[in-house]
C-alpha cells in the first residue's frame, strides 16, 4: 500500500534582486506516481514565492507527455484576509475552463465577505458567492451547474471510474 515514485526532482531557484530574500522559484515533479488506488503521469509543481504572494501553476500529464490540467493559483498571505485565485486559463480532464476576472476566495473562516469564483466552459460551471451584507460574508453560495464529475476525477483516477453530471446550490 505504498505510494512508489518515480524520478523526483525539487528545484529551489534563488532570484538575484535588492532584497535577495524576498523572491525565489520553486520546482517539484516527479515522472511517476503509482500506488494500490492512484496513478499520476508526469507531474509537476512549479511558482514563485515573493513577500507573501505564492504563484503557482500545477501540471499533470497524460501518458503521452500531453497537458491533462493546468490549475495557474495565486495563495497571497494577507494576515487578516489571506486568499486564493484563479489564473486564467484553466485545463481540467483536456477541457479548457475559464475564470472570472478578479476572482477570489478568502480562507478566514470569519471573513468570506467578498469572496467570488465563478469557473465555466459552456454551460458547465461552478461559481462562489459570500454575501456583501456582513464582514463574515455568510451565508456563503457554491453553485455547480451541468459539471462533468471526471473533470475533477480524472486529476486522481481512471476518469471512467466516477461519472456523471452535478447540479446544486450549496448555502
Amino acid at each position: 500500500q505504498d505510494y512508489v515514485f518515480d524520478s523526483i526532482r525539487v528545484s529551489l531557484l534563488e532570484t538575484e534582486t535588492v532584497e535577495k530574500f524576498n523572491k525565489a522559484q520553486f520546482q517539484v515533479e516527479f515522472r511517476k506516481m503509482t500506488s494500490p488506488s492512484v496513478m499520476l503521469n508526469w507531474s509537476r509543481l512549479r511558482g514563485q514565492i515573493e513577500k507573501g504572494v505564492v504563484s503557482t501553476r500545477l501540471m499533470l500529464y497524460d501518458e503521452q507527455n500531453k497537458p491533462r490540467y493546468i490549475l495557474p493559483v495565486t495563495y497571497v498571505n494577507d494576515p487578516d484576509k489571506p486568499y486564493i485565485s484563479l489564473q486564467d486559463t484553466i485545463l481540467l480532464n483536456k477541457t479548457t475552463f475559464q475564470v472570472n476576472e478578479g476572482n477570489r476566495v478568502y480562507l478566514n473562516p470569519k471573513k468570506f465577505q467578498g469572496s467570488n469564483l465563478i469557473l465555466s466552459q459552456g454551460s458547465e460551471s461552478i461559481s462562489v458567492h459570500a454575501s456583501d451584507q456582513a464582514e463574515s460574508g455568510l451565508p456563503l453560495t457554491i453553485e455547480i451547474h451541468d459539471f462533468n464529475l471526471e473533470s475533477l476525477t480524472g486529476m486522481i483516477f481512471d476518469s471512467t471510474i466516477i461519472t456523471g453530471v452535478v447540479n446544486g446550490k450549496f448555502s
